[in-house]
């Protein structure tokens, strides 16, 4: 997939032949965001046309309010997901001011006919872009485009959403989070050097720089755990994700433990965790001995649930 930060330019037009295009964040590339791609492929392939994605490089809430959500993944692997769905092409903007006041019609004649040659348009169910949210669906086809929009996907009469699946998580809802994204919630991270308390009570764990992304609710899950030049691919885990009360630590920490793979050494590796089933909220223990049995207890739990996954 051809990938270009920022917008085309009409004097240097990247793609050979006409496009087919769609514009949105993409954060987590949901069911939702799923349904769109297939139809742009769609209706790409209709035209003889290439696939162009113009995504954002950070949600224009951080821009637009100063604050933005919390992201369910990276830039990296949001253009990952759209390379997977099929686009061609992806172009990475800054949302800023020039964005944010630029008119319909300036956007249809400098970037997507001008820049992109863009002979369709395909929405998502809410889009709307450009100043003042006037670059519609009904706008752009005012202005000659072929354009559409597709309807909203719903899941148990909620429509699939970015918002919603953040909120699913952060109850610790695994089950929609799942269905909403159309498979398990998944983070990455470095995995390097911690207290070695896992170790000294029998599990031994890796402990993974947490990303700042949006979490799942602080709890015990059980996950599965893929590190393929380390041999993993989908392994057996148990995740404990939180600030260890029991030790009175306090800042948030991912940690893994392989089930029956005590020999592994993942030190400075990527580890990818999907996680799969939320076993417990997190506690804290009388001791550590208290903690060891609860343990214990969560990987019977864990090695249960997973062979029934």
């Amino acid at each position: 997939m051809l990938r270009v930060e920022g917008l085309p330019r009409v004097d240097e037009r990247l793609l050979a032949g006409p496009t087919a295009v769609t514009v949105g964040v993409f954060d987590g590339m949901h069911r939702g965001h799923q349904a769109l791609i297939a139809r742009l492929c769609s209706v790409a392939q209709q035209r003889q046309a290439s696939t162009v994605v113009l995504t954002f490089r950070t949600h224009p809430d951080a821009y637009l309010r100063g604050t933005a959500p919390a992201p369910l993944m990276s830039l990296d692997n949001r253009l990952e997901g759209l390379e997977r769905a099929g686009v061609d092409a992806c172009f990475v903007l800054d949302f800023d001011r020039s964005l944010m006041e630029m008119s319909a019609a300036r956007f249809y004649d400098e970037v997507l006919i001008g820049g992109l040659g863009c002979v369709a348009l395909v929405f998502g169910y809410d889009a709307a872009i450009c100043r003042q949210r006037e670059g519609t669906v009904e706008r752009f086809r005012e202005l000659g485009l072929d354009a559409e929009r597709i309807d909203r996907l719903v899941v148990d009469g909620r429509a699939v959403s970015a918002s919603a699946i953040r909120e699913a998580l952060g109850q610790g809802d695994l089950a929609t989070a799942t269905t909403m994204l159309g498979r398990p919630y998944s983070l990455r991270g470095l995995v390097v050097h911690g207290a070695a308390r896992g170790r000294r009570i029998g599990f031994r764990t890796a402990n993974v720089v947490v990303p700042d992304l949006c979490l799942p609710a602080s709890g015990v899950y059980a996950v599965r755990a893929t590190a393929r030049d380390r041999g993993l691919d989908g392994a057996d885990a148990v995740v404990n994700l939180g600030t260890r009360p029991t030790f009175g630590a306090s800042e948030q920490s991912l940690e893994v433990h392989v089930l029956d793979r005590d020999d592994l050494d993942l030190y400075g590796v990527e580890l990818q965790v999907d996680f799969l089933a939320r076993i417990r909220a997190e506690q804290k223990f009388a001791s550590e001995a208290a903690l060891t049995r609860q343990i214990q207890e969560d990987v019977a739990t864990a090695r249960t649930w997973l062979a029934r996954a």
